[in-house]
């Protein structure tokens, strides 16, 4: 139950930090409450890092991919409450997730060597369909 409620969680919250983000903005500014989201986002990652007592950097120096992780962390908490305010969060969810799917799928097949079954594509396809009916059925 645990491996299917963390990514249903993970989604609802994806909105939610979006859309609260978006509402804040209004009465600041998106850099204002990205900066913010930052600081919380840290004093959270240190807390989680001292009570499983862990160390702050790996062996071998800084792991300079952290750089474009962080980078598209930022797309994502700066972009989303953007897209919504621009195209609703229905709109923004939808591409959000068809996107996903799709470098998903290409990770797997790409780097992982993941070969995709005719069910998972079909899957994918009906995922693009939806996204289509829906950013043309306005």
């Amino acid at each position: 139950m645990l491996d299917w409620g963390i990514p249903v969680l993970l989604g609802m919250s994806a909105v939610l930090q979006a859309t609260i983000n978006r509402s804040l903005a209004a009465s600041s500014s998106l850099s204002t409450v990205v900066v913010w989201n930052s600081v919380m986002v840290l004093v959270y990652a240190l807390t989680l890092n001292s009570v499983l007592k862990e160390k702050l950097w790996v062996s071998g120096g800084f792991p300079y991919l952290v750089i474009v992780s962080g980078l598209f962390g930022f797309a994502i908490v700066v972009g989303f409450p953007f897209a919504i305010s621009r195209i609703g969060a229905v709109a923004t969810s939808i591409l959000f997730i068809l996107s996903q799917l799709a470098t998903s799928a290409l990770w797997d097949i790409l780097v992982d060597g993941v070969r995709l079954s005719a069910m998972r594509w079909a899957a994918l396809a009906l995922a693009g369909l939806s996204a289509v009916l829906f950013t043309v059925g306005k």
